[in-house]
């Protein structure tokens, strides 16, 4: 008697030119890294996970991300032009791949609420596949919205501190007003009994 030997596992789906396997494995990885960015409340910590994840992800290595904070442009890692060198063409496609001879950039957007698009360049040696193109338009969007909440924590946590340093003056304030008030009675009842208090 044969034993028939189970199906594969390993059949990659291809639909319209996007092996799906390969695709899925970044969007894992995509699933991973926003678990770990929505986790980090301040822009540095959500750059420095993608630093760390974008080539699992992507298979690219980053360049640059461009974005507002504070209503001033900013680039991450420093060093790199301070704002988006020019807009994506309107190719209808949200990621615009360009060949540098020796390495390709990929480049998307990267929303933050009511702020100007910034861009994410990632670099790869080879012109990055469908699979990777889609992962990047994701993580575009994903890191739209983790630096968009770090930003909102960082506001927070701003406030707080105004609010505690404006609290801590306060009750310096009142302290100071105390006192004052207590040395104005004391001299009041003086003035009226001619003894002080024990």
């Amino acid at each position: 008697m044969s034993v028939l030997e189970p199906a594969s596992t390993r059949t990659v789906a291809d639909i319209d030119g996007l092996d799906l396997e390969h695709a899925l494995t970044g969007l894992h990885e995509l699933l991973v890294m926003s678990l770990t960015m929505l986790q980090r409340h301040d822009v540095d910590g959500v750059i420095d996970v993608l630093a760390r994840g974008v080539e699992s992800a992507t298979g690219c290595t980053l360049v640059h991300v461009n974005f507002q904070r504070h209503q001033e442009w900013t680039t991450l890692p420093p060093g790199e032009p301070t704002r988006p060198a020019e807009p994506i063409p309107p190719t209808g496609e949200r990621v615009f791949v360009q060949d540098h001879g020796d390495s390709w950039t990929s480049t998307t957007s990267v929303t933050v609420a009511n702020g100007v698009p910034g861009q994410l360049v990632l670099r790869s040696s080879t012109r990055p596949d469908p699979e990777q193109l889609f992962v990047i338009e994701r993580l575009g969007d994903l890191l739209g919205t983790a630096l968009a909440d770090a930003q909102v924590h960082e506001r927070h946590r701003r406030r707080a501190h105004e609010l505690y340093a404006a609290n801590n003056e306060m009750a310096r304030t009142v302290a100071a007003l105390q006192h004052r008030e207590g040395v104005l009675e004391e001299f009041a009842r003086l003035s009226t009994t001619g003894t002080e208090l024990d």
